[in-house]
């Protein structure tokens, strides 16, 4: 068993890189839009078939970008991370970037944090690096964004989840992602961990999973997370006045207000907004934020 990884199965007080990533909300994306040349290719017994390309980034100073995409459905970029230059015993190499965090839906979930400090204790509270947070991530992808909360945040202690092995093997020798001590990885059904995950758990939970169905309505999350039960899980292992982020691709309006209604009513009616993603292309993508009730801050309110 490799380190930080454990199988299970079914029976601003923000630093300067979480500053930036949140002000490049309003930017284009670091790279052009092209198809870059194949360097790996392997089978998942789950998703089928998964490319990753690399291809030049927009800057001048020979870093690259490196994606991955499945082929059965190869206009939608999965993931992708930036291959910088650097030196290791005399050589240059290519090694990735932790403080890079593409696309405008991770960069929007970093927005949890700051919501982590309720009125007027943004300005007096410790700074959030300081703070021994406990977050979840379900749906691991490429692991840019717990690689980038594990840099940026060195106290957190995170808890990875993702279904696929094979993805697992991809985000750590493709993407830059290292487990550790502190950033766990479990190869699990995330509705199973959440399920039997304790009370109260995580200061964050974060809920970021693509369905895998044909019908293009609900991109993300699947239906089976969206249920009340599967909400109340997410809402119950997170601590009150802790917050719940979800990722939503809907085309549907009608579905999306009954989502945030089902998120609003789970998290016991603490505070619910969400973000648009305004990339171009984007579809209907929106980053879904709840503050679960009980804590300090509904007593305040009240």
């Amino acid at each position: 068993e490799q380190e930080g990884i454990s199988e299970t199965h079914a029976d601003t007080g923000c630093p300067p890189s979480v500053t930036a990533s949140l002000s490049a909300l309003c930017l284009d994306s670091n790279t052009t839009m092209t198809k870059g040349n194949m360097v790996h290719r392997c089978t998942s017994k789950l998703i089928g078939d998964i490319i990753i390309e690399e291809l030049p980034a927009k800057s001048t100073d020979g870093s690259v970008i490196r994606r991955m995409r499945f082929l059965s459905n190869l206009d939608l970029e999965q993931t992708e991370t930036r291959l910088v230059n650097k030196k290791i015993d005399g050589k240059t190499v290519l090694e990735a970037d932790p403080t890079y965090l593409p696309y405008h839906c991770l960069q929007g979930m970093l927005l949890s944090f700051p919501l982590l400090l309720p009125g007027k204790e943004v300005k007096d509270s410790v700074s959030l690096t300081q703070r021994q947070l406990r977050v979840v991530v379900v749906g691991l992808g490429g692991g840019m964004l717990p690689r980038f909360l594990a840099h940026s945040f060195p106290e957190m202690e995170l808890d990875c989840v993702e279904l696929d092995p094979t993805i697992v093997d991809i985000a750590r020798d493709w993407f830059g992602f290292r487990p550790t001590p502190n950033c766990r990885v479990h190869v699990a059904d995330g509705l199973d961990f959440l399920r039997r995950g304790e009370d109260a758990a995580y200061d964050v939970t974060i809920i970021d999973v693509n369905a895998a169905d044909a019908d293009r309505t609900l991109e993300a999350p699947p239906l089976s997370f969206i249920t009340p039960e599967a909400f109340r899980d997410m809402a119950r292992v997170t601590k009150p006045d802790g917050i719940g982020v979800l990722n939503v691709i809907c085309a549907s309006r009608p579905l999306f207000e009954d989502i945030l209604r089902r998120w609003g009513a789970a998290f016991e009616g603490g505070d619910v907004l969400y973000l648009k993603d305004p990339s171009d292309g984007s579809d209907e993508n929106y980053i879904v934020f709840a503050r679960r009730g009980g804590g300090a801050a509904a007593a305040a309110a009240a």
